[in-house]
């Protein structure tokens, strides 16, 4: 699993935050970790990469969910942008690599 390999933690509620905010970061978590791998493999097995509606399409994750795990996945070493290409919105969009 990519898991085993890929440190995929990042704080998700300030220390200032409520305990509500805490408890609501604890539970989203999983669920980014899981997207994260989702979005390593897909990366991996397409080494040209996509723009965030390509890795959304292919990985079955919201595009908006896409934006933020590639952005933590470039902190972490694990993306990279290798340029730009024409989104459906007419729009430049970054092109995600695997790094």
């Amino acid at each position: 699993a990519v898991t085993e390999q890929l440190d995929l933690t990042f704080p998700r509620a300030r220390a200032t935050d409520p305990i509500t905010s805490h408890e609501a970061a604890d539970k989203a978590e999983g669920l980014a970790r899981a997207h994260s791998e989702r979005i390593v493999r897909w990366l991996r097995a397409h080494p040209s990469g996509g723009i965030k509606d390509e890795i959304a399409s292919g990985t079955g994750i919201d595009d908006v969910a896409v934006a933020r795990r590639t952005k933590e996945l470039e902190t972490r070493g694990l993306a990279r942008r290798a340029g730009y290409a024409m989104g459906p919105n007419g729009r430049r969009m970054t092109v995600w690599v695997a790094a």
